[in-house]
């Protein structure tokens, strides 16, 4: 048949036919029927179309698909769709898909929802994704996820990133990250971070930080850590620092390293301070344990960094 044909088939004709003779159609056919003749399919109707059939919706019919339609669409059928009718869903459609259904989509229909289609995914749906479909993320769509959908995201997924995605996450989404998530980034992602995202740090993030991770971070991330984020790294995380790192310490953080961490140097890491960087750090050597136990503050104003070494093994 036709489209003039098709056109004059009645909405209840076309409400009798079954799903049998339905199958008969072609893809070119399917996309002939009207909205209100796509509209009498049943969702048994829906079920069995074809992967083929499916692909011969238009943007426009797709549009006027009931809800109860749109819940009968398998998740093979959903990954036959094209990118123009996958983006022909309203934010409720996408909202309205079960996790089942969203596991159809390929990476590529995930990279071509909008924001406001990402933004519809519930945080189940997020958790749902494989990492094969959350690499198709785009830095503009992880840019738009909530909080929450942030937080569904498994160490895996997060492990899946590219170091594009990575660098695509906002500041706030960058401190919103858990501890579990930061954890799986590896040194290439975590390289990835713009000085803005490696100040979003929380300093439990950067106790978290393997040696691995800290000796993998560059000269720029390194010097833009805070004295509390410095304060912050385990003395796993110290011995992680390079020589390279070490000496583009700027004076005022080496000043808000703790006993601990300056015990956790090694005699070639306190061999790459510089002078000026031993000359102006201030350690404080804290000895005892018991509520007012003598503190002394050590003053390395004319030291160097010989001396701070020398300090150290006290």
């Amino acid at each position: 048949m036709n489209a003039p044909q098709l056109s004059a088939v009645s909405i209840t004709d076309i409400a009798a036919l079954t799903t049998g003779q339905l199958s008969g159609l072609s893809a070119t056919q399917i996309g002939f029927l009207s909205k209100a003749q796509i509209g009498a399919f049943t969702s048994d109707d829906i079920a069995a179309l074809t992967t083929t059939q499916v692909t011969g919706l238009t943007a426009g019919q797709i549009k006027t698909l009931s809800a109860d339609q749109l819940n009968a669409l398998t998740s093979v059928q959903i990954g036959a769709f094209t990118n123009g009718q996958l983006t022909a869903l309203t934010t409720t459609d996408i909202a309205g898909l079960s996790t089942d259904q969203l596991t159809g989509l390929t990476s590529t229909h995930i990279g071509v929802l909008t924001a406001g289609q990402i933004a519809a995914l519930s945080p189940d749906d997020i958790a749902a994704l494989s990492t094969t479909q959350v690499q198709g993320l785009t830095p503009t769509q992880l840019r738009v996820l909530s909080t929450g959908q942030i937080d569904a995201l498994s160490s895996d997924q997060v492990a899946a990133f590219s170091p594009g995605q990575i660098a695509g996450l906002t500041t706030t989404g960058v401190a919103e990250l858990s501890t579990a998530q930061v954890n799986a980034l590896s040194t290439t992602q975590l390289r990835a971070l713009s000085t803005a995202q490696i100040s979003a740090l929380t300093a439990t993030h950067v106790a978290d930080l393997t040696a691995a991770q800290v000796g993998g971070l560059t000269v720029a991330q390194i010097t833009t850590l805070s004295t509390t984020q410095i304060t912050a790294l385990t003395p796993d995380g110290i011995a992680g620092l390079s020589a390279t790192q070490l000496g583009s310490l700027k004076t005022t953080q080496i000043a808000a390293l703790s006993t601990g961490q300056i015990d956790a140097l090694s005699a070639t890491q306190i061999g790459a301070l510089s002078t000026t960087q031993g000359s102006g750090a201030e350690y404080r050597q804290h000895r005892g344990t018991e509520p007012g136990a003598d503190q002394r503050t050590i003053s390395n104003t004319d030291r160097s960094a010989d001396e701070i070494a020398d300090r150290r093994i006290e």
